[in-house]
C-alpha cells in the first residue's frame, strides 16, 4: 500500500513511481496564496540555465568515450567534486549510508547542477511546503526534463509519467540524474518527517484515518484495529500483511489507489477534516 507519510521531495529515490500525467507548465509569472497565509511568488520560465561552477565539467553530446548514460543529453553540467555532500543533502543515501542515486558505465555516481530557470522556492514556509500540491512540481520537472533531451519529452508524453527505469539502458540513469538536477533547480526546502509539528502529523494522521474509511466503504472490507495518533507517528504500520487490504486482487487495489489517493488532491492544503476524499485524475 501506498504511504501517507512518504513525499518525494524528501528522498530522490522514492521517484521511481510518478503517478500523475500533467500538462506543461506554461511560462510566466504568477503569485499563489498558500494556506497558512503566506504569499509565494512562483517564477517559471519556458527554457533551463544550467549552473556552471569551478568544479564542474559541460557535457554536450557524447563526450565521454564509452559512456552511453550521457549520449544525447544536451544542456547539463556534470559535478564532479564535493560529490559526498551532495548525496546527503539530496537524499541519495540508504539509511545505511550507502548511495542509491544513478550511476555512469564505471560504476561512479552521475549527477548534474541544478538546472534553474523554472521556478524558484527557497523562501518557501514549512507549512506551505507540507501544504504544497505535488502536481505543481511534478508539471516544473517535467517541463524541464522535455527541455533537456526530446527523448524524456516523448517518453512523458507516451506514459503520463517519468518513471525513469523504463528507459532503455543507460539513458535510465541519466533520466534518474536529469530528474533529480530539474528538481534541485526549483529550490525547493526539505521538509523531513522528523521536522513535522504535531499539527502537521495531525492531519496527515487524519487524511490517512479517512482514507481508510474510503477503502472500507469502497472495497467493503474491514480493516479493524486503527492506530491511534501516537502509534502513526512512531512509525507503525497502517495495514499490516494480515489485513484485509492485502487480500484484494492487483484490479481492485489500482481502483482503490484512485478513489482513495493516499495523498490529498491538491495537497494538504487542499483538505481538511471532514471533507470527502477527492479521487485522483484517472491515468
Amino acid at each position: 500500500m501506498g504511504s501517507w507519510r512518504s513525499d518525494p521531495a524528501d528522498a530522490m529515490s522514492s521517484r521511481a513511481v510518478l503517478v500523475l500525467a500533467l500538462a506543461m507548465v506554461v511560462a510566466g509569472c504568477t503569485s499563489t496564496q498558500d494556506r497558512a497565509g503566506v504569499s509565494t511568488t512562483v517564477t517559471t520560465a519556458a527554457t533551463s540555465t544550467a549552473v556552471s561552477t569551478t568544479t564542474t565539467e559541460t557535457v554536450t553530446t557524447p563526450t565521454v568515450v564509452g559512456d552511453p548514460s550521457l549520449a544525447g543529453v544536451q544542456g547539463v553540467v556534470r559535478i564532479t567534486e564535493g560529490l559526498d555532500d551532495l548525496k546527503e543533502e539530496w537524499g541519495l543515501l540508504d539509511p545505511e549510508g550507502n548511495y542509491i542515486g544513478p550511476i555512469d558505465v564505471d560504476g561512479d555516481p552521475l549527477l548534474f547542477e541544478p538546472i534553474e530557470g523554472y521556478a524558484d522556492f527557497s523562501a518557501m514556509a514549512a507549512q506551505a511546503r507540507f501544504d504544497m500540491d505535488l502536481a505543481v512540481r511534478l508539471e516544473l520537472v517535467y517541463q524541464c526534463l522535455s527541455d533537456v533531451d526530446p527523448r524524456f519529452a516523448q517518453f512523458i508524453a507516451n506514459t503520463g509519467d517519468f518513471n525513469w527505469g523504463n528507459l532503455p539502458g543507460q539513458l535510465s540513469q541519466a533520466g534518474m540524474a536529469t530528474y533529480i538536477a530539474c528538481e534541485a533547480g526549483l529550490h525547493l526546502p526539505r521538509l523531513r518527517q522528523q521536522d513535522w509539528t504535531r499539527a502537521m502529523w495531525q492531519k496527515s494522521y487524519d487524511y490517512a484515518m479517512a482514507v481508510e474509511d474510503c477503502i472500507e466503504q469502497e472495497a467493503g472490507i474491514d480493516l479493524e484495529r486503527r492506530l491511534t495518533l501516537d502509534e502513526y507517528v512512531a512509525g507503525a504500520e497502517l495495514l499490516p500483511p494480515d489485513n484485509a487490504y492485502a487480500s484484494l486482487d492487483t484490479a481492485s487495489l489500482k481502483r482503490l489507489n484512485q478513489v482513495c489517493p493516499f495523498r490529498p488532491v491538491g495537497g494538504y492544503g487542499a483538505w481538511e477534516p471532514g471533507n470527502p476524499i477527492t479521487p485522483a485524475p484517472a491515468p
